[in-house]
């Protein structure tokens, strides 16, 4: 991946830790200015690589940065 891709990933994870209490990606892409899609692409990128999870709360979906996370977005 190019490194504009890893930036991006930084970047939600860095959001992710900031907010334990958990994010949509609405919120993330507010947060961090991408857009909607781009994040959510990312987000799947990085629950695949077993950094991130998901839990739906009523209609919305939260992403939590996971708790055994050692800094490596590199996966």
């Amino acid at each position: 991946m190019s490194s504009d891709c890893e930036k991006i990933k930084e970047e939600i994870v860095k959001a992710l830790k900031e907010h334990p209490e958990g994010l949509t990606a609405v919120d993330i892409s507010k947060i961090l200015g991408f857009h909607r899609h781009t994040v959510t692409k990312y987000i799947l990128v990085l629950e695949a690589t077993d950094l991130v999870y998901r839990r739906k709360v009523g209609p919305i979906i939260l992403h939590y940065i996971k708790k055994s996370y050692n800094g490596d977005v590199k996966k």
